[in-house]
């Protein structure tokens, strides 16, 4: 198999197992639609009465949030039901598999079995949020960072 044939095609097997949090954002606006709001490196999606919060690290999604558009008369967003949960998981694990790690009262969590993507379900919120573990390095190293900035020379 020629090089390049060999890349795409393990290009192709690596988003297929792990789902819609390694899309880019290509990937990502075809199945969503057009971002409506861009800040950075995070689109805001609307579609199928969710919204849809993807973070990306050099392209590719690493955090994707979903909470629903429609809220209650207080004007705090509707809960994902435990099956739009568990159809939004299904839609993220790829050929991966989740495995339930910790279970509350307020909040669930998964892990995939290759330990690289995580989910957690907030059941006051009710919204749902897949992340890489990548990114979540990512996000803690970028705030040792801005706090050792607001902490210089005290």
């Amino acid at each position: 198999m020629k090089p390049l044939n060999l890349f795409l095609a393990v290009l192709l097997l690596t988003s297929i197992s792990e789902g819609r949090i390694m899309e880019t954002k290509e990937q990502c606006e075809k199945r969503y639609g057009k971002a409506v709001y861009i800040d950075g490196n995070a689109r805001l999606y609307e579609k199928a009465g969710l919204l849809i919060e993807v973070n990306f690290l050099n392209n590719v999604a690493h955090r994707i949030f979903y909470s629903k558009i429609k809220k209650d008369k207080i004007g705090k967003p509707l809960k994902l039901s435990d099956n739009e949960v568990k159809l939004l998981l299904e839609s993220n694990k790829g050929s991966l598999a989740w495995k339930a790690i910790k279970a509350n009262p307020i909040e669930s969590f998964w892990v995939s079995n290759n330990g690289k993507i995580f989910a957690s379900h907030e059941k006051f919120r009710g919204d749902l949020s897949v992340t890489t573990k990548e990114y979540l390095s990512f996000k803690a190293e970028e705030q040792k960072k801005e706090e050792a900035e607001k902490l210089k020379g005290l």
